[in-house]
């Protein structure tokens, strides 16, 4: 899966979490920049597996029965 397209496709419509965007979410209020970096880093890499997951699994249900 290209990365490009997938966040290309997601950022027309939504805007990147960002440090400040992730601080107002309960439990993040009073993390550091660099934990910050680091939970942002690792949404971004959960949502891509998630999407690829669904991607794969559209794919399977969408290929006719042998």
């Amino acid at each position: 899966m290209k990365k490009e397209a997938c966040t290309t496709h997601l950022s027309a419509t939504k805007t990147e979490l960002s440090v400040e965007k992730l601080r107002t979410y309960p439990g993040f209020e009073t993390l550091s920049n660099s934990d910050a970096l680091i939970h942002i880093d690792a949404i971004k890499k959960l949502a891509r597996v998630l999407y690829s997951a669904y991607q794969y699994d559209q794919q399977k249900n969408n290929k006719p029965s042998q």
